[in-house]
């Protein structure tokens, strides 16, 4: 996988990825969809897109992402 070092287009590959998969998604799905190959960088975009939204993390299991984050 070519490593992407551009936040925007990284933000967008994961925002199309959630839009797209039907399902839910693991953090290594995300990892993979946005190209980053970090996890930190990746919880930080999908972090910055829930912002964006207005999302109050109802659509994210935060019980996942907070054992991810410790």
């Amino acid at each position: 996988m070519v490593k992407n070092e551009n936040d925007d287009e990284a933000t967008a590959k994961i925002e199309s990825a959630l839009y797209s998969a039907g399902r839910p998604l693991s953090i290594e799905d995300l990892i993979r969809a946005s190209g980053t190959e970090s996890r930190p960088k990746t919880l930080a975009l999908l972090d910055s897109i829930m912002k964006k939204f207005g999302i109050e993390q109802s659509w994210v299991d935060t019980s996942s992402i907070e054992n991810i984050k410790s």
